[in-house]
């Protein structure tokens, strides 16, 4: 969506084949475009991986550092999929846990937070990814790091406009004081 919608791309396999893409291309998007239930149904069914993942891994056998890491790295995706929901959306609804069956309609989980709310929990997620997860090299390849963590959340900065602690993170990763 964002591709199209800048011009950096344009939609379709010939001059003919737009679609859907067509209403963001022309930013003529509405709630009946499946592009945007894709984009809402897949982030938010991410997320709800993500919170289940949160809610089991502190009952694992896994020792403390183990656990401690794939906590990190779940947050850090959770982080992200927030982020790209709040940059589509602006306020979303916030779970941060598994809702039981029958609170699945309850208000809690049906209205949405304010943009301000959903990049406090961004936040929160990625700074404690920043502070959890492993430098490069010191995990497996395709696994999150805090350099990742520290460049995404200087990303999410940027968007809060807070440009001392964009530069600060991306600093930290430049000079390779985060581990690169």
């Amino acid at each position: 969506l964002t591709t199209i919608a800048s011009d950096d791309a344009n939609k379709g396999s010939t001059p003919g084949d737009f679609g859907p893409s067509l209403d963001v291309d022309n930013f003529t998007l509405n709630a009946d475009n499946f592009c945007v239930d894709r984009i809402w149904s897949g982030y938010y069914l991410a997320i709800s991986r993500a919170n289940q993942a949160l809610s089991k891994l502190p009952l694992s056998p896994l020792d403390d550092a183990t656990k401690n890491r794939l906590i990190a790295e779940v947050r850090f995706l959770r982080g992200y999929f927030y982020f790209n929901l709040v940059r589509f959306f602006g306020g979303v609804p916030k779970i941060t846990i598994v809702p039981k069956p029958e609170d699945a309609n309850n208000d809690e989980f049906q209205t949405r937070a304010s943009a301000d709310e959903i990049y406090s929990l961004i936040i929160e997620d990625l700074t404690f990814a920043v502070d959890n997860l492993p430098i490069k090299g010191a995990t497996q390849v395709g696994r999150a790091t805090k350099a990742a963590a520290q460049s995404m959340l200087a990303k999410v900065y940027l968007y809060q406009e807070n440009w001392t602690k964009v530069l600060e993170l991306t600093q930290a990763v430049i000079s390779g004081s985060s581990g690169g």
